[in-house]
């Protein structure tokens, strides 16, 4: 099979699939990143390390399962926005974890739950993002809430508060943002289309 062959086989041959295979690698690429970042500080004594091998494997076996999703979705008919959807859901599960494990260092991982809300504006409409948004924010509070109330001392209750607090306003900022942007793309395609 030539390259171009191997291409279609594996990305597909609409340029709509393509596309979105394109935001996958984009988010493939992040994750691999993300994994490798975990197993550094696990075997540097930053987090634990049975824990980083345990995300990192979730993490691969996401990329793996929103792969099939996404390149072959539509063929179970799974829509686009179904399959941005699982994974913005993944992510957020993947924020839930990091954040458990990553002790001193998990304020850095809540940017993870505003990068999944912007990967989601190609493919969601702006109320499903802000739903999307509010399911994000409503996990990472009880995760939070979880930690605060059962191990104070690594958790202090009003560090808690204040991060969910900036968390919760900086992630509605985003999306209310990002929302708009899409209105105006989509007011762009329609003129375009009337032209």
């Amino acid at each position: 099979m030539n390259p171009s062959g191997w291409s279609r086989a594996l990305f597909g041959a609409d340029p709509k699939l393509r596309r979105m295979m394109f935001y996958w690698g984009a988010t493939a690429a992040l994750y691999t990143v993300f994994m490798a970042i975990l197993l550094a500080a696990g075997s540097h004594g930053l987090i634990d390390r049975e824990g980083a091998l345990g995300l990192s494997s979730y993490a691969a076996g996401g990329i793996l399962v929103t792969y099939l999703l996404v390149r072959f979705g539509a063929g179970f008919g799974l829509a686009p926005t179904g399959a941005a959807a699982i994974q913005a859901v993944f992510a957020i599960t993947c924020t839930m974890w990091a954040y458990s494990i990553f002790g001193p260092l998990r304020g850095v991982i809540l940017m993870g739950l505003m990068v999944a809300v912007v990967f989601c504006t190609f493919a969601l409409r702006p109320r499903q993002t802000l739903l999307l948004t509010t399911a994000g924010l409503a996990a990472m509070g009880i995760t939070m809430w979880w930690h605060q109330a059962s191990d104070p001392v690594n958790y202090p209750p009003l560090v808690e508060a204040v991060t969910f607090v900036i968390l919760a306003g900086c992630s509605m900022s985003v999306t209310l943002l990002t929302g708009e942007a899409s209105k105006l793309r989509a007011r762009l395609k329609r003129k375009k289309e009337a032209l």
